[in-house]
């Protein structure tokens, strides 16, 4: 048995713990989210944490302090940690886990030697490069001991779950969470029906791209890339679609647009990757080649176009995959592929799991 210590949010209910509810192995874990009751009355030898530490990366003294009483009772403690972006990470705690599972990560490990602006890889290049400032700088410790480099390890990431998932129904799940016990009802929640039939992307009536994504709501060295985009589209207005829609009026328009602009958010892995490759269109999206996730979606120029951080030749770009899309058929046809061939491995990354988990 193995003790899961969750933070009761959308995201834990619906992609982080979604598959271990679903999977043959569910009988194999136990999911509590009262820290009081994982330390009065423990179930397992194994605790893991999912999410926990989300918000309170301030309150060092108090976390280690949690850390090291469930030290005292458990003989493995694990970290999952599904925030957004490959770089941010709980150093100041990793000395206390036993291993730490990520979502996503950067390729070269040795930036984690590095202080980061904005807590992201990607953030610090713009304050970098672009001399961006943010009002109230957040900045990722460097890690101090590279042996604990050794204890990362890549989870899955937002594209596996209950996927896609209707606003409303998010809504609700956001009121039900604190509430109600989370193997109770997450499995509960169905994602939208995906179109059984798609259409290549040459083939279909709204011969645009899409772009409905927003900035401004967030720190300025993580917005940059956005605003960027932004203001190129701006220029050129014509190839896209920006405003805001109704969330069934976005679904409905991605079974017929020919290609999504997927910038960077608060992490570089965003919905709307998957949301483009499970609709049939052709996902254009920042170079992602310093990531290593899983699933893994991000091949470039077979399973999407990558473009260049500054947004060198962006409109160009842009304009040649509109103008020859029979081109780039096939590409929308790799990436839909190679998404659902990896998540039918999903149970075989569970079993991984638990064995590593057992094994330690």
């Amino acid at each position: 048995m193995i003790t899961i210590l969750y933070r009761p949010e959308v995201r834990s209910i619906l992609h982080t713990l979604y598959p271990l509810v679903l999977s043959k192995h569910y009988k194999e874990f136990h999911f509590e989210k009262d820290l009081d009751k994982v330390l009065k009355r423990p179930k397992s030898k194994i605790i893991v944490l999912s999410r926990y530490f989300k918000e309170k990366s301030k309150y060092v003294k108090e976390n280690r302090e949690v850390l090291e009483k469930l030290r005292q009772i458990y003989e493995k403690v694990i970290y999952i940690d599904d925030s957004d972006g490959a770089d941010s990470a709980h150093f100041e705690l990793i000395d206390l886990f036993d291993l730490y599972y990520k979502s996503q990560l950067v390729r070269d490990r040795s930036l984690f030697f590095k202080d980061m602006y904005g807590q992201q890889f990607f953030s610090d290049y713009y304050h970098e490069k672009c001399n961006v400032i943010d009002t109230h700088p957040d900045i990722r410790e460097r890690i101090e001991d590279s042996n604990q480099l050794e204890k990362l390890r890549i989870f899955w990431n937002l594209g596996v779950g209950s996927f896609p998932m209707s606003f409303r129904t998010r809504r609700l799940l956001e009121r039900l969470t604190p509430y109600i016990n989370f193997p109770q009802y997450g499995f509960l929640f169905r994602p939208r029906e995906i179109p059984k039939k798609r259409i290549l992307p040459s083939k279909r009536n709204l011969k645009k791209i899409q772009a409905r994504f927003y900035a401004g709501r967030r720190l300025k060295s993580i917005d940059y890339q956005r605003q960027l985009f932004i203001d190129k589209i701006a220029k050129n207005k014509d190839n896209f679609y920006t405003e805001y829609i109704q969330m069934g009026a976005y679904y409905k328009e991605l079974e017929d647009i020919a290609a999504v602009l997927s910038p960077f958010g608060w992490g570089e892995i965003c919905f709307r990757d998957f949301e483009s490759i499970i609709y049939g269109a052709i996902l254009i999206k920042p170079d992602m080649s310093h990531l290593e996730t899983w699933p893994d979606i991000y091949h470039p120029n077979h399973t999407y176009i990558s473009i260049d951080w500054m947004g060198k030749n962006f409109t160009e770009t842009c304009e040649n995959i509109l103008e020859n899309l029979e081109e780039y058929d096939k590409m929308a046809d790799n990436a839909y592929t190679e998404y659902f061939s990896q998540l039918a491995s999903i149970d075989s990354r569970i079993e991984g799991f638990i064995n590593e988990l057992n094994n330690l």
